[in-house]
Parts: C-alpha cells; structure tokens; sequence
C-alpha cells in the first residue's frame, strides 16, 4: 500500500465521491431482502426460494451460501432481515403464523440457531441493534415490538400504534420506527420499550430509515415527497426524492446516503446531507431490496435478477494546499499521522463529478457551455460568457473548479475565464502569457493546472510559430507568465493525468499536413516538465483529446492519425505508459460509426472515476455526440444529444467534488 504522509497544516478540504455500482453474482439465487456487516462480513438473509437463505462475504464480492437455522414448522422462514450487534448477528422472519421459531442468531455469520419471537405469531420486518438492545418491528399482532438484550430471550413490547411497522433504526440516543400505513407512521423509544406516535412528513408507505450525521433520513415507496427528514427523529420534514420510485432501504457511510428503490429508471439515489438527491444508475433493472455500508463500500442486494448483488465503492478525497500528499488506496481502517486522521475507505487524488464544455467553432466562434451531470448526461447550451472563441484549452484547479483560457478571436488571445465549483463561468480575466491556440491544458499536482505548447497564429505556423512555452495556474486560478519551454514545439496536440498527480502532454503536429506526432511531454506533481520521449505504443495523432479515468489513469484518443480521422483510444497507465490502440469499433448505426471518428473535440473526467468525449468534426461536419468512458477504460458508443450547439475546436474540463 503506498502511502506518503501529510503534514496536518497542508489539509485544506476533505469530501466523498461515490463510484459506479458493479453488478456482483449472489452465491443462490433467492429473493435476498436482509443485510448487514459485523466482525469482518457481510451477512445477506433471503425472503423466499433457494436451498440456502444466508450467504456471507468478507468484501461484499464474492458470497459463499449457508444453511440458516431450520424453523421447527416451516423449515426455511422468510429471513427479511438481519443486524449486528454484542457479537452476534440477528435474523428476523416475515412468515406468517407459527408456534416457534422467527428468529436466528449466530455469533459468526455461518452457523444459526433458531430462537422464539415473541409473540412468535406476528410478521416481524425489522430488526436493529443499539444502546445494548436488540429491538424488532412487525406488521401484525398485538405487541408489535420485541426487544432483546442477547438476542435469544425475547420479550414482547406494545408499539405506538398498531400500525404495519416496516422498518427500525437506531441513532442519536433513539429508536425510529416507520410505518407504512396508521395515522402516525413514526414511533420513538429511547429505551426501545416505550414508544410514543409521531406523525410522518407525508402519509407515504415508509419503507427505510437510516441515521447519519446527525440526522434521520426515511424513504417511501409512493407519495409526492419520497424521502422525509428530521434531527431528532420526532419533527420531520418532506424531501423529494431524485426519482418517484418505490424507494425500499436506504444507508449510510462515510458522509453519504445511498437508497435502493426496486423499480423507476435509476433505481439508486445518493445525498451529501440527506436532503438534495442525485440519480444514480444500477448494473441492472432488477429489484434492488436492501444496502448497507461497511469498509469502504455500499453493497445492495435484490430478490430478482442475474446479478443480485452490488458494490460500489466510497472514494474519500484529500484537497491539499501544498507540501506533502497523502494517499491510501484500499485501506479500509483509519490512519493518523503527525495529528491528520484519514476517514475509512479508499483515498485517492480529488476526483470531479461534473465536467463542463465550452466555447468552440459553430460556423462561428461560440461563448456557450454545456454542463455535463455526474451520470454522464450533457445539458443543454448555457449561455455564453465571456469573450467568444475557438481552439482553447481548460483544465481543472483548486480541487474542484476549471479555467477556460487562451484561444482564437480575430487573432489568438490569452483571456481567461474561471468555471466556479458550480458550473457558473465569470467574465474574463486579462490574459498572462504568450496569447496562443490550439495548446494543451490539464491538472496536475491534485489542485493545480498546467497550459503548454500551441501555435501564435490561427493558420498554419511557420517553425517559429510554434510554441514549446507552460503556464502554470494555481489553486487559485492565478496563471503564472511563461516557463521556457520543454520539448518539441507543437500544436493541436492532448493532454491527460496519470498517477493522481502527474500529467502528460502527447501527440500534435508541425505542419498543414495532419502528419500527427508519438511525442510524450511528462509534467511532474510540482508542475516541471520533462524533455521529449516518443510513445512506444500507438498511433501518431493529432487534433485528439485526453482525460482522466478510473481516478489515477488517463485516456487519450480520436483526432487524426496518418492524415485519417479515427475513433482510436490509447489508455495510460498510472505510472504514465501508454497502451496500444485500441480500436473502438462496434459497427454502423444509422449510418455513422458507432463511435464516431472525429477531431478537435474535447474531453473530460466526470462521476468521480470516468470520462467523456464530446463534440467534435469530421470533415466538413459538426457534431454534438458523446461517448462515455467507463472506470475500467472502456469506451461506450455515441449518445446523440439533438439540443446542444454542434461544434468542435472547443476544451472540457471538469469541476466539482458533489
């Protein structure tokens, strides 16, 4: 694991970026509906169907199945849900009726025995552990609360009202409870014992409740308002959910809460403060039940599909000022050093959620920016401001914000116009450096941005046109005068990251011919640039773009190469080596490739581990198309989006950490 040390002075800001959800196989598939973690694992109980209603995971990957503990009436009860707590995981079932059993413990998650719910004749939905108690929740019966203090001698508790209670939580000194139905669908008990109606946002089916930082939040399978809020679990306010889906569980971990719905078009949610809510896709349209967080990942599950499972992992971002960084990849406990205590979960460099393109050639020069969401999907035009241009460069700073700068008017220019971590576009600034176009621009050192090479004129530059000069730009957007420049003067060349705070500068041209280069400039984490190497893979280019992806690797690709548009893309390593073509090939939809060859488009890293490719010409034509880049590097076919402004000559970057 490498690690270099921070010291705590340098911190400036710290957020969390949540990764794409990765479908993973179920060791059975049964309708699982319970999850937890304690002591290690990952424990998922099953609803109904399969030989075996338990499976366990160490990382929530891979899952191993277990025999649960056999009811002396049923055999196999619905085992709805599970939790953890004093050492032992508790099960609880939804099976109706019954003399005995509705309860299972087991003190490592593999071996179960079977216990008495009392009263053992209620559908129990519900169970959590806190302050020392174990408390369940049902929807039938006449005591609609069980508690337990080791989890096997259960004894029966009148609820507030009787209501179908689904669920229960536990946080902040309270035991909430929902309902999905009654007149008052909340009860609180500090003891777990005594339980006092509280009324509801909204008369909704609530499904799921979660207590983090410092507040409550619950979420419904129907209403107008789907998510409710409150602080202390007793005055609770409605929120709107991201989707009017049928929202099951919800979670939290780490500064974020994620909730699973079982049908809509984005079956997964995610909120910073419980309040604001971001669509967010699932590997598949399947029932997704249940979620829990745990070392570093959310992991869901579902009663339905091929993959019943999935993770995604939670990337906690360190912003630093200057001095030393800290990196932690894949450490799951917390780290302090000299005073500076990392959080749980992977750290890596500051990825950005949201990237913004801009400016460009439209038939004319174009001062309009189009935003692009952490899902990958690109908005409409903005507005224009700012001076309009063409053959600019953008790159990211300050951690979370970007800066247009430099580009083409009447002749070349060097004005600048910083993107807020928002999206807004200021009014330009007055330039610094040699006003140039058709350059390179990308982030370096976790929070700063580096513009280098380019050409002086518009058309074609003599020798002497051509530029090898760097402007470094600060974390907070100052752009320094020119460094002497390094390596072979060129332009319309691409730029990418790597290594989570380096940088490279690679292909371009010298002449009118497109006769592309395999020239690579390496940028080190203070912003120095290195002489001239030549690619030992790949294609010589020109008029691509890079970006960055899977949070410490680039991407580099599409442009011209041996006077030919291409599609090609060239994935670089962390350590800064750049892979063969790849080819990108997937056929003809109606009547262009299905990733588009084209130039002078744009790229930018989005969703925390990806990137976009956008816009763009070939030959005479403009396009607005897109082509989303997963976290593994693999390049999806276009999206065509009819509103925005085609163009092309135009820079990408991206910003924001939410």
């Amino acid at each position: 694991m490498p690690i270099k040390y921070i010291n705590k002075n340098t911190i400036s800001t710290t957020s969390t970026s949540l990764g794409s959800f990765v479908g993973r196989s179920a060791s059975e598939a049964s309708g699982w509906r319970g999850i937890t973690y304690g002591n290690g694992l990952f424990v998922a109980t099953a609803y109904s169907s399969g030989t075996n209603r338990v499976m366990t995971s160490p990382n929530g990957i891979t899952w191993t199945s277990r025999s649960d503990a056999l009811n002396p009436q049923y055999g196999s009860d619905n085992w709805i849900s599970v939790t953890y707590g004093n050492g032992l995981f508790v099960a609880v079932s939804s099976t109706s009726g019954g003399s005995s059993g509705k309860v299972m413990t087991s003190p490592d998650g593999i071996t179960w025995t079977t216990r008495n719910a009392n009263p053992v004749a209620n559908i129990w939905y519900s169970v959590t552990y806190g302050n020392g108690l174990f408390v369940a929740v049902a929807g039938s019966g006449t005591n609609r609360v069980m508690t337990s203090t080791d989890g096997i001698t259960w004894t029966a508790r009148s609820a507030a009202e009787n209501n179908t209670w689904r669920d229960v939580t536990y946080g902040g000194g309270l035991f909430v409870a929902l309902a999905q139905d009654g007149t008052n669908r909340v009860m609180t008990s500090t003891d777990g014992i005594t339980w006092t109606a509280r009324s509801a946002a909204e008369a909704n089916s609530w499904s799921g409740a979660v207590y983090g930082n410092g507040l409550f939040v619950a979420v419904a399978q129907d209403g107008t308002n789907r998510v409710m809020t409150s602080t202390d679990g007793i005055t609770w306010t409605a929120r709107s959910a991201a989707e009017a889906n049928s929202w099951q569980k919800i979670s939290y971990g780490n500064g974020m809460f994620v909730a699973v719905a079982s049908d809509g078009t984005n079956r997964i949610m995610s909120s910073t403060d419980g309040i604001t809510w971001t669509s967010r896709s699932a590997p598949e349209q399947t029932q997704w039940v249940n979620i829990t967080y745990a070392s570093g990942s959310f992991v869901g599950i579902a009663q339905s599909g091929t993959n019943r499972v999935m993770t995604a992992d939670l990337t906690t971002n360190v912003l630093v000022s200057g001095g030393m960084k800290f990196i932690n990849r894949n450490n799951n406990t917390s780290n302090r050093r000299m005073g500076f205590i990392i959080p749980p979960g992977p750290v890596v460099y500051s990825p950005t959620q949201r990237a913004i393109f801009g400016y460009g050639e439209a038939g004319s020069y174009q001062s309009i920016t189009n935003l692009v969401s952490n899902t990958g999907v690109l908005a409409n035009d903005v507005a224009g401001v700012g001076t309009a241009r063409a053959y600019l460069g953008a790159a990211g700073y300050g951690g979370d914000k970007a800066i247009f700068a430099y580009g083409v008017v009447a002749g070349t220019t060097n004005i600048k116009n910083l993107v807020s971590n928002t999206g807004v576009v200021a009014a330009d600034s007055s330039g610094v450096g040699t006003s140039r176009n058709k350059l390179g621009a990308v982030s370096y050192g976790i929070d700063k941005a580096i513009f280098g090479y380019g050409s002086t004129v518009y058309g074609t530059p003599s020798s002497s046109e051509r530029v090898s000069m760097t402007n470094l730009v600060s974390n907070t957007g100052v752009v320094a005068t020119d460094t002497t420049g390094v390596g072979s003067s060129r332009y319309n060349l691409a730029a990418t990251g790597y290594g989570g705070d380096k940088a490279m500068f690679v292909y371009g041209q010298l002449d009118g011919n497109n006769n592309g280069l395999l020239t690579v400039n390496l940028v080190s984490n203070t912003g120095v640039v290195a002489s001239d190497t030549s690619a030992a893979a790949g294609t010589a280019k020109t008029q691509g773009a890079g970006a960055n992806y899977g949070g410490d690797k680039g991407i580099i690709g599409f442009g011209i190469s041996g006077g030919s548009y291409t599609r090609e893309t060239n994935l670089v390593s962390n350590t800064g080596v750049i892979a063969s073509n790849t080819a990108n090939y997937y056929g003809y939809i109606g009547g262009v490739n299905d990733v588009l060859e084209r130039g002078w488009l744009a790229a930018a890293g989005y969703g925390g581990d990806k990137a976009i490719f956008g816009f763009g010409a070939l030959n005479a034509s403009r396009y607005s198309y897109t082509n989303l880049v997963s976290n593994t590097g693999v390049v999806a076919s276009n999206t065509y989006n009819s509103n925005p402004t085609t163009r092309y000559g135009l820079a990408a970057a991206g910003y924001s950490l939410t």
